[in-house]
């Protein structure tokens, strides 16, 4: 064979070579369904569409839930319960999902998945959500939690493709029937808030909104007027009392019975009355504290509702936990003097110049020295409140302003480790003799 011919023949086997390999690696489409829901290659990780609707269109939702189907319809713009036509609900959140319904977004897609539905924890014969518009009926599907924990797979009856909802998401498309319905209760605006009434096993207190304090300008909005007057802490206010309220609407009730007992809610001992500036109220009723929860129900309605904030609860609170904890405060220009007497104190702080400050007749000058005894007579923290008479004064602070107001504390024995305190003869505090004995020893060096 001459060389010309053995050329051909070494090119005709390369190109045979290559077309083998070119077979040998396409996709065997007899090879069985994997039973993995993961499918890496195919899954294209950015945010898109998982489907959109004409949202006018949409004129029927149906819910499915352990008690039955919930059927929606649109009669021009309102809606309602054509299944459950006794059942009271709240149509402005059944609008807003129809809303949802028109335009789902997706983090991730599985195009045109191989796998079967029940890979992904979806029944095809039990759809969550239904709705009619002018594609049809259209059924939707959520599956199990996503292996990335991202989200949770969801299939439509409009494609063959595979989806990731977002968490919040599938909480928006699938919330239970239960979020839907109404509690009955009067309308409060929780911005608003005026007055507060409590009472739990541990204390009792009444709170007031933006009442002006004998002190112009300390940034203190609620004050406390029974059973102490003082200032009270907005922050633990916000958080503790009027968050829950708040945030009830964003879980599902866990009854609707109006079974309180089974709760352990007090309605006798364990209550909050809570008033906005329009002269709005509520009375929340609310249980101790049952395997680290807290329930609560409103009015007369027989919903009941998990409330606290962060594993907090009501029954918790105490007294010194929403006062303020300050025997008394104001602001340092405010001040002319301070004057402490008894239990081997007797220091006279002057404030009356604000460019200078004296103890005992020896000036201060420098900046950290003066807010250090500002605050040895000004940041004392209480421990405890207590409204009995406090007994034999034994030492006394008394504060002198500018515009001749006198504010006066009396400290009393309470035992070897307190002392009982008043505020202008009224018994309000207890706080520990260590506090008070460090601030008069630095009032004491101060002094020297």
């Amino acid at each position: 064979m001459n060389k010309k011919k053995i050329l051909i023949l070494s090119c005709v086997l390369l190109v045979l070579l290559a077309l083998l390999a070119v077979v040998l690696n396409l996709p065997d489409k007899t090879k069985p369904k994997t039973d993995s829901p993961v499918k890496t290659e195919n899954v294209v990780h950015e945010e898109k569409s998982a489907y959109s609707v004409n949202y006018d269109s949409i004129s029927a939702i149906t819910l499915y839930s352990q008690e039955g189907q919930y059927e929606f319809v649109k009669n021009d713009l309102e809606w309602m319960c054509q299944s459950h036509p006794d059942e009271e609900f709240n149509m402005t959140k059944v609008g807003s999902l129809a809303v949802r319904l028109s335009a789902v977004s997706c983090v991730d897609i599985i195009p045109d998945a191989s796998f079967e539905s029940a890979d992904f924890g979806i029944d095809i014969n039990s759809p969550g959500v239904s709705f009619v518009c002018d594609l049809g009926t259209v059924n939707l599907y959520c599956g199990q939690q996503s292996v990335s924990g991202e989200g949770y797979y969801f299939f439509t009856s409009l494609s063959d493709d595979m989806y990731i909802i977002s968490v919040n998401e599938y909480k928006a498309l699938f919330a239970p029937i239960s979020q839907y319905k109404k509690d009955n209760v009067q309308s409060v605006d929780y911005e608003k808030i005026s007055a507060i009434e409590f009472r739990n096993e541990n204390c009792t207190f009444s709170l007031r909104h933006g009442e002006a304090d004998v002190n112009e300008g300390i940034p203190y909005e609620w004050r406390m007027t029974a059973p102490i007057q003082a200032m009270a802490r907005d922050a633990e206010i916000d958080e503790r009392l009027i968050k829950p309220l708040e945030e009830r609407f964003e879980n599902p009730y866990v009854s609707e019975l109006g079974d309180y007992e089974n709760y352990g809610i007090n309605r006798e001992n364990n209550y909050m009355v809570v008033t906005d500036s329009d002269g709005n109220s509520q009375t929340v009723y609310f249980s101790s504290e049952i395997g680290g929860k807290c329930y609560m129900s409103i009015d007369d309605s027989h919903f009941i509702y998990e409330a606290g904030s962060d594993g907090d609860s009501y029954a918790k609170i105490q007294l010194i936990d929403i006062v303020s904890r300050n025997l008394y405060l104001t602001h340092q220009s405010k001040l002319s003097k301070v004057v402490v007497e008894g239990d081997g104190n007797d220091f006279v702080v002057d404030f009356s110049d604000s460019s200078k400050m004296n103890v005992n007749g020896k000036e201060i000058t420098d900046t950290v020295s003066r807010n250090d005894v500002f605050n040895s007579v000004c940041a004392l923290l209480a421990d405890d409140v207590s409204t009995e008479p406090i007994g034999d004064v034994k030492m006394k602070i008394t504060y002198h302003l500018k515009d001749s107001q006198v504010v006066t504390l009396d400290f009393a024995e309470k035992d070897a480790r307190y002392w009982r305190v008043s505020v202008n003869g009224t018994p309000t505090y207890i706080i520990l003799k260590s506090k008070v004995d460090a601030n008069m020893e630095k009032l004491k060096n101060y002094s020297k």
